[in-house]
């Protein structure tokens, strides 16, 4: 896979006023821009430094509690050794324990970045920043997984080669073998992750780059003739804005950019605003399509309602 040149704005719009939480953006941004502005071998190198050392200070007093079906979402980064139980699935629990899936994130990540230096130079500097975080760990997290969607069914027939298990958090955790016996790696999961591993991957990432994110868990259902679906559980990414903003990140239901053949070449993410309140969020999936001749459509595809859990 190539860097491409379609990019999304997310609309980004910086303020003065930090938070607390926020000012972790600019602690964490300028060493990132700097490892960004490497030669291409010289950050290859320095970035599993960079991702560790990272991920060993996010590391720092946060649950390792199992997380289970009922875990509604966590603003912590999910360290790597926490065991998280497949939702909805009664399988062996897996960790996000893979330090390449990281470094594949922020690889893609710096690409768009460096990319939007040179097509958008109007842009601020944390604009451009965060717009490549959007963009590049939607694409990192499609080459690391090996798909673009998830797929529940492949996950549930992947049972053999997992070898998974029906998991009994406190049983097993106390086992003599260990716990971590226990789990499978979320390498091994690869084009079998659902929204859980891909909300996840996404939501490390950005705390990894300093964003304010948090992994959330409500329910999905597809809005047919204005009526919705059966709603099923479903993760996603609320990405945190100067305390004044809050955008749905969806990794598992991107903007797919179709080639004239059908093919899916490119990935957009999803990003909508949340309103203050809000317990369900409403919004429109498209698809941007090239005819014979090259020239893209915006086409909508169908429509998604969002469920918020209120207590998470």
């Amino acid at each position: 896979m190539t860097a491409a040149t379609h990019s999304q704005d997310p609309l980004m719009h910086a303020d003065p006023n930090m938070q607390p939480r926020e000012s972790e953006l600019l602690e964490v941004m300028p060493s990132a821009i700097t490892l960004f502005d490497l030669a291409e071998k010289d950050f290859e190198e320095a970035l599993p430094d960079f991702a560790a050392q990272r991920m060993a200070k996010l590391s720092e007093g946060v649950s390792t509690e199992f997380m289970t079906n009922a875990t509604k979402g966590t603003d912590e980064f999910v360290r790597p050794e926490r065991p998280q139980q497949v939702m909805g699935i009664m399988t062996k629990a897996f960790l996000m324990d893979d330090p390449s899936l990281y470094t594949t994130l922020i690889w893609w990540t710096r690409q768009q970045f460096l990319q939007t230096q040179g097509s958008n130079p109007e842009y601020s500097e944390d604009k451009t920043y965060v717009s490549a975080a959007l963009q590049g760990t939607l694409i990192g997290q499609w080459e690391y997984f090996g798909s673009y969607v998830g797929n529940a069914e492949q996950l549930i027939s992947s049972t053999a080669d997992l070898v998974f298990i029906d998991f009994d958090p406190e049983n097993d955790a106390a086992s003599e073998d260990g716990a971590a016996s226990k789990y499978a790696s979320i390498a091994d999961v690869r084009t079998a992750a659902v929204c859980q591993q891909r909300a996840l991957a996404t939501h490390n990432t950005f705390r990894i780059l300093g964003l304010d994110s948090k992994y959330k868990v409500g329910k999905l259902s597809e809005v047919i003739n204005g009526e919705p679906d059966e709603a099923v559980p479903h993760a996603y990414v609320e990405l945190n804005w100067h305390d004044k903003q809050r955008f749905l990140i969806d990794p598992t239901n991107p903007i797919l950019w179709r080639d004239a053949n059908g093919n899916v070449t490119w990935l957009s993410p999803q990003i909508t605003e949340i309103p203050e309140g809000s317990a369900t969020l409403d919004t429109v999936l498209s698809e941007v399509v090239a005819d014979a001749n090259g020239t893209r459509q915006l086409q909508n595809t169908h429509n998604l309602r969002y469920i918020f859990d209120q207590a998470a």
